[in-house]
């Protein structure tokens, strides 16, 4: 028997409406849960929350932002005798979400399975009458095809021509305006991962930030700071004041909460929808798995799912980690002994500490990485950092002209 639970979910379309009427249409519109490139207003069970999709989704043709006073008059224009004052009301009490895509793959697999109840009966009424099996053939074809043309999100598919035509020496990589561009030929490659890992106290943070706070100049930026309260980040701004270095904050996103998996990857998809190149999680250390118990299990659950992230999002994303020689001892869960883990980053570096304070940033060769020259910074009491060539006395300093690059 069929359970109204299968056919329809009121939850699931409240949710989606209350999000896309009631957020910015910047959020979603050039993303890939946009719910107006998958989403028809018959995927809706009912008719007032189709007639409510229907018109937020003429504004959004339109380029109109919504809201509740400009849904109704547009509703009562084109749907009038009815009084949407009380599903508007129920709309604007759901909480929206930042990742529309489940949301609508649920909508869409209700409408399917409506679709498929609805075949097997006329099947069922059609066997019962004795109907001729073309009949039969012909109406599981015709709906097979309804069901392909509103089929639930897929992930795209490549050909294989199309790539090998494609321009092999195009790469997209995010500058930061500091050294680090210098030694990755052009800066951080989009859609990949990297992980920073080191003793505590090593420097992993202040390199980290560094890259992100400078890149602020170029784009936005965002930073998951699980370690660094927001008292603490505000101090770090606050001393900016007193160095050479150029930052702009209003393009830099900070979540300070997101200690579950779950709330990692929504705010990842937000810092996406809002532009952001380069993004830094401080630490993978901080992140409760949801549902994995076992440590090292959990860590490449974390880790695999950032990485789908910065892959479907076109990000880099930076990942900050404890681990050094202490990697593979049994009193902490350090990230080189696991199996995934290390063959995951685009860059995968070691922090280390040497007797005179400077930092060595050695490169771990891992399947993806590019060579690297070992590289020396001096950290300055100000809080600028340095860069040593080896072998050299020549020091750079942390921002260089994008222009001379």
């Amino acid at each position: 028997m069929v359970t109204t639970n299968e056919i329809y979910s009121t939850e699931h379309e409240a949710v989606l409406l209350g999000t896309i009427l009631f957020t910015p249409i910047e959020n979603y519109k050039n993303s890939e849960g946009n719910p107006f490139t998958f989403l028809d207003e018959d995927d809706f069970f009912y008719d007032s929350y189709r007639r409510v999709y229907k018109v937020a989704k003429k504004l959004y043709e339109k380029d109109i932002q919504p809201d509740e006073i400009l849904i109704r008059d547009e509703l009562i224009k084109d749907f009038p005798g009815i009084d949407y004052a009380d599903i508007l009301l129920e709309l604007m009490s759901v909480n929206v979400t930042a990742n529309l895509i489940p949301y609508i793959q649920e909508i869409k697999k209700k409408k399917i399975y409506r679709t498929l109840t609805t075949l097997s009966a006329s099947i069922r009424e059609k066997i019962g009458g004795f109907a001729e099996p073309s009949e039969i053939i012909n109406d599981i074809v015709n709906n097979a095809e309804k069901l392909r043309e509103g089929g639930i999100i897929n992930t795209p598919i490549i050909n294989a021509k199309v790539l090998l035509e494609a321009k092999k020496d195009v790469r997209t990589r995010y500058q930061t305006g500091t050294y680090i561009d210098v030694v990755l030929d052009g800066g951080f490659d989009a859609g990949s991962i990297s992980i920073f890992i080191g003793e505590p106290e090593s420097g992993k943070t202040h390199i980290v930030y560094s890259f992100i706070e400078s890149s602020s100049n170029f784009y936005p930026a965002g930073i998951i700071s699980l370690e660094f309260g927001e008292e603490d980040y505000q101090n770090r701004l606050s001393g900016f004041n007193n160095t050479n270095l150029c930052i702009k904050s209003e393009n830099i996103c900070l979540n300070f909460t997101a200690f579950m998996i779950s709330d990692v990857i929504s705010t990842l998809y937000s810092y996406a929808r809002m532009g952001v190149k380069l993004a830094a999680i401080d630490s993978l250390h901080f992140i409760a798995h949801n549902t994995i118990s076992n440590p090292t299990e959990a860590l490449d659950d974390i880790v695999k799912k950032i990485d789908i992230v910065a892959k479907r999002t076109g990000m880099h994303i930076m990942i900050i980690a404890l681990g050094s020689k202490d990697d593979y001892s049994e009193k902490r869960n350090g990230i080189r002994g696991s199996s995934l883990i290390p063959h995951l980053p685009k860059i995968f570096l070691r922090i280390d500490v040497n007797k005179d304070y400077t930092r060595t940033l050695q490169w771990i060769k891992n399947k993806q990485t590019r060579r690297y020259p070992k590289t020396i910074l001096k950290f300055c009491d100000n809080g600028e950092i340095t860069l040593l060539q080896k072998g050299s006395d020549d020091k750079k300093r942390v921002i260089i002209d994008i222009n001379d690059m």
